[in-house]
């Protein structure tokens, strides 16, 4: 199963920098329904309530733009996708 999660404007502009549980990535997690998603680049967790709470790996594009983005630069609205059978 693959679930498509979409970064978007509202989760960016919404986004503080350095912030593991309110950067553009975990917001748009935590509005597909992962409560308590946290990022912390490379890796992410989707909370507590998932069985999928392993630390995982963010694509590699995403990870430069996190870090674009702590570094005080744009981060663009994107799209990336969880496969949940990574997670067995």
């Amino acid at each position: 199963m693959k679930i498509k999660i979409e970064i978007t404007k509202e989760d960016i502009e919404g986004a503080t920098r350095r912030d593991v549980e309110n950067c553009p990535i975990a917001r748009a997690l935590q509005r597909h329904g992962f409560e308590g998603a946290v990022v912390s680049v490379p890796r992410f967790e989707l909370g507590p309530r998932y069985i999928a709470t392993k630390r995982r790996t963010l694509p590699r594009t995403l990870v430069d733009e996190a870090l674009r983005f702590d570094d005080g630069k744009t981060f663009r609205p994107c799209e990336f996708y969880l496969h949940f059978e990574d997670f067995a």
